[in-house]
């Protein structure tokens, strides 16, 4: 399933990142507000990942949300879960993603 395979990759690219940044997983779920077994669950690619938590690890790593999905060509967003927040808010994508 495509959606499967978009939220591995992008738990391993977050993993990557963490790791880069000298991160601790606890210290990643402090910075974006998420729990270490979120965190942890994400990387191992056994989470269906959702746009808004994608901007929160990229307000953590203190990266655009647009420039993590451009770069790592997740782009595709149709594939990742975007939550009913995304749902009930159109603009919000494109808030967080410039």
């Amino acid at each position: 399933m495509k959606t499967k395979k978009y939220c591995a990759l992008a738990g391993k690219k977050i993993n990557e990142l963490r790791l880069q940044n000298n991160l601790k997983v606890s210290e990643l779920a402090k910075l974006s507000e998420l729990s270490p077994s979120t965190i942890r669950r994400i990387e191992t690619g056994n989470y269906d990942i959702e746009l808004f938590t994608i901007y929160k690890l990229c307000r953590a790593f203190n990266i655009k949300a647009l420039d993590f999905l451009n770069h790592w060509k997740l782009y595709n967003i149709k594939y990742l879960p975007v939550g009913t927040f995304h749902l009930s808010h159109p603009t919000w994508v494109k808030s967080i993603l410039n």
